[in-house]
């Protein structure tokens, strides 16, 4: 009996996408599956593995600098959440939007980001809107989007 030969590949695909006032509404692909090698002929065949790490620098100069929400020592839990979330969602922003899309289904958004002026910059893990996990499984017919509103 001849002995059979498995394959595993293992690859590292780096994200690396702007998002500008140049790029509009226009949704920006993030990650598309590829083909394992250059001879796949089906999607099937295609990579597939997971997403470990994800994340965003937002570095916002065409807004006025967020301010700190002013909170009374005497604030309750609710208050205080309420006053941050009126900051990041009331307060002049940037957003982001994000996408998933298989196969079978046509682009479905799954996470809105409130974008702020914080001066330097700052960044947002990202992975937590797609996965309460320490990664997230794609397809090898997933393909992730953005689009800045």
């Amino acid at each position: 009996m001849a002995a059979s030969v498995q394959q595993a590949y293992s690859r590292n695909v780096s994200i690396l996408k702007s998002f500008t006032s140049g790029t509009g509404n226009s949704m920006v692909q993030l990650y598309a599956p590829s083909s394992v090698s250059k001879w796949d002929r089906t999607a099937t065949i295609r990579y597939y593995g997971f997403i470990t790490s994800l994340r965003l620098k937002v570095d916002i100069n065409s807004l006025s600098e967020s301010q700190i929400p002013r909170l009374d020592i005497i604030a309750d839990r609710t208050e205080r959440i309420t006053s941050v979330r009126d900051m990041e969602w009331k307060e002049p922003r940037k957003q982001i939007d994000f996408f998933l899309k298989t196969s079978q289904i046509d682009w479905t958004q799954i996470a809105s980001i409130s974008l702020l002026n914080r001066l330097p910059y700052y960044h947002v893990n990202l992975l937590h809107y797609l996965t309460d996990g320490s990664s997230f499984e794609v397809g090898n017919d997933t393909r992730v989007s953005g689009s800045n509103c």
